[in-house]
């Protein structure tokens, strides 16, 4: 599947849920949201090849 990462620019990965896809992309839910076809979605969720992934890096600061 497709995976848009903001930081890493397009991806091309292979995952049955969320949480793999993390691992295979070297993030964690601590450090990304995850949104699948514009919604926030949990670590295991289950996503689809045809499935829309964006990974939205987490910012804070003061």
């Amino acid at each position: 599947m497709k995976v848009k990462h903001l930081r890493k620019g397009k991806l091309e990965v292979s995952a049955d849920t969320v949480k793999e896809l993390l691992e295979k992309v070297g993030e964690s839910e601590e450090t990304v949201v995850v949104r699948k076809n514009k919604e926030i979605v949990l670590p295991d969720s289950k996503i689809l090849e045809d499935d829309k992934i964006k990974l939205i890096p987490i910012v804070s600061g003061g």
